[in-house]
C-alpha cells in the first residue's frame, strides 16, 4: 500500500514510511527515529516522545505500522491484510473506503437489460 509523503510529496510504501522520512525525504533533517518504536518523529517532538516512554515498542520479529503504531506479522501479504483487512489498521483511511465499497454487479442476478425493459421480439 502506498502513501504520499506529506513533506516531499513522493509516493512511498506505508511499510517503509519511517525509513523514508529519516533517510530519503527532502525534509529528512527534520526527523529522527525513535529507538524504541522505530517510528520517524519530527525533531521538535522527539525529546518529549523519548522522555514520555509511551510509544508501543517495535518487536524484532514483527513489522511496526507507522499509522496505528501496532506490531503485526512480517510479510507482504500480512501488510496487505493489516492495512486493508476488516480488523486491520484503524488509521488507514483507504481501508474504510475499501470495506464500504459496493460491489459493481449483483451476484446471482442475470446480466443484460435493466428490469422493466423488454427485449426486441419478445412479447
Amino acid at each position: 500500500m502506498l502513501k504520499r509523503c506529506a513533506n516531499c510529496k513522493q509516493v512511498v510504501e506505508i511499510a517503509s514510511l519511517s525509513d523514508h522520512l529519516t533517510t530519503e525525504c527532502d525534509s529528512k533533517a527534520d526527523f529522527a527515529k525513535c529507538p524504541r518504536c522505530t517510528e520517524a518523529l519530527p525533531k521538535s517532538e522527539y525529546d518529549q516522545h523519548i522522555k514520555d516512554k509511551t510509544c508501543n515498542p517495535a518487536e524484532t520479529s514483527k513489522s511496526h505500522c507507522p499509522l496505528c503504531h501496532e506490531n503485526h506479522t512480517q510479510g507482504e501479504e500480512e501488510w496487505k491484510t493489516h492495512l486493508m483487512g476488516k480488523t486491520g489498521c484503524k488509521h488507514n483511511p483507504r481501508r474504510i473506503a475499501h470495506l464500504n465499497k459496493q460491489p459493481t454487479g449483483a451476484k446471482g442476478k442475470g446480466v443484460g437489460k435493466p428490469v422493466g425493459v423488454k427485449a426486441k421480439g419478445i412479447r
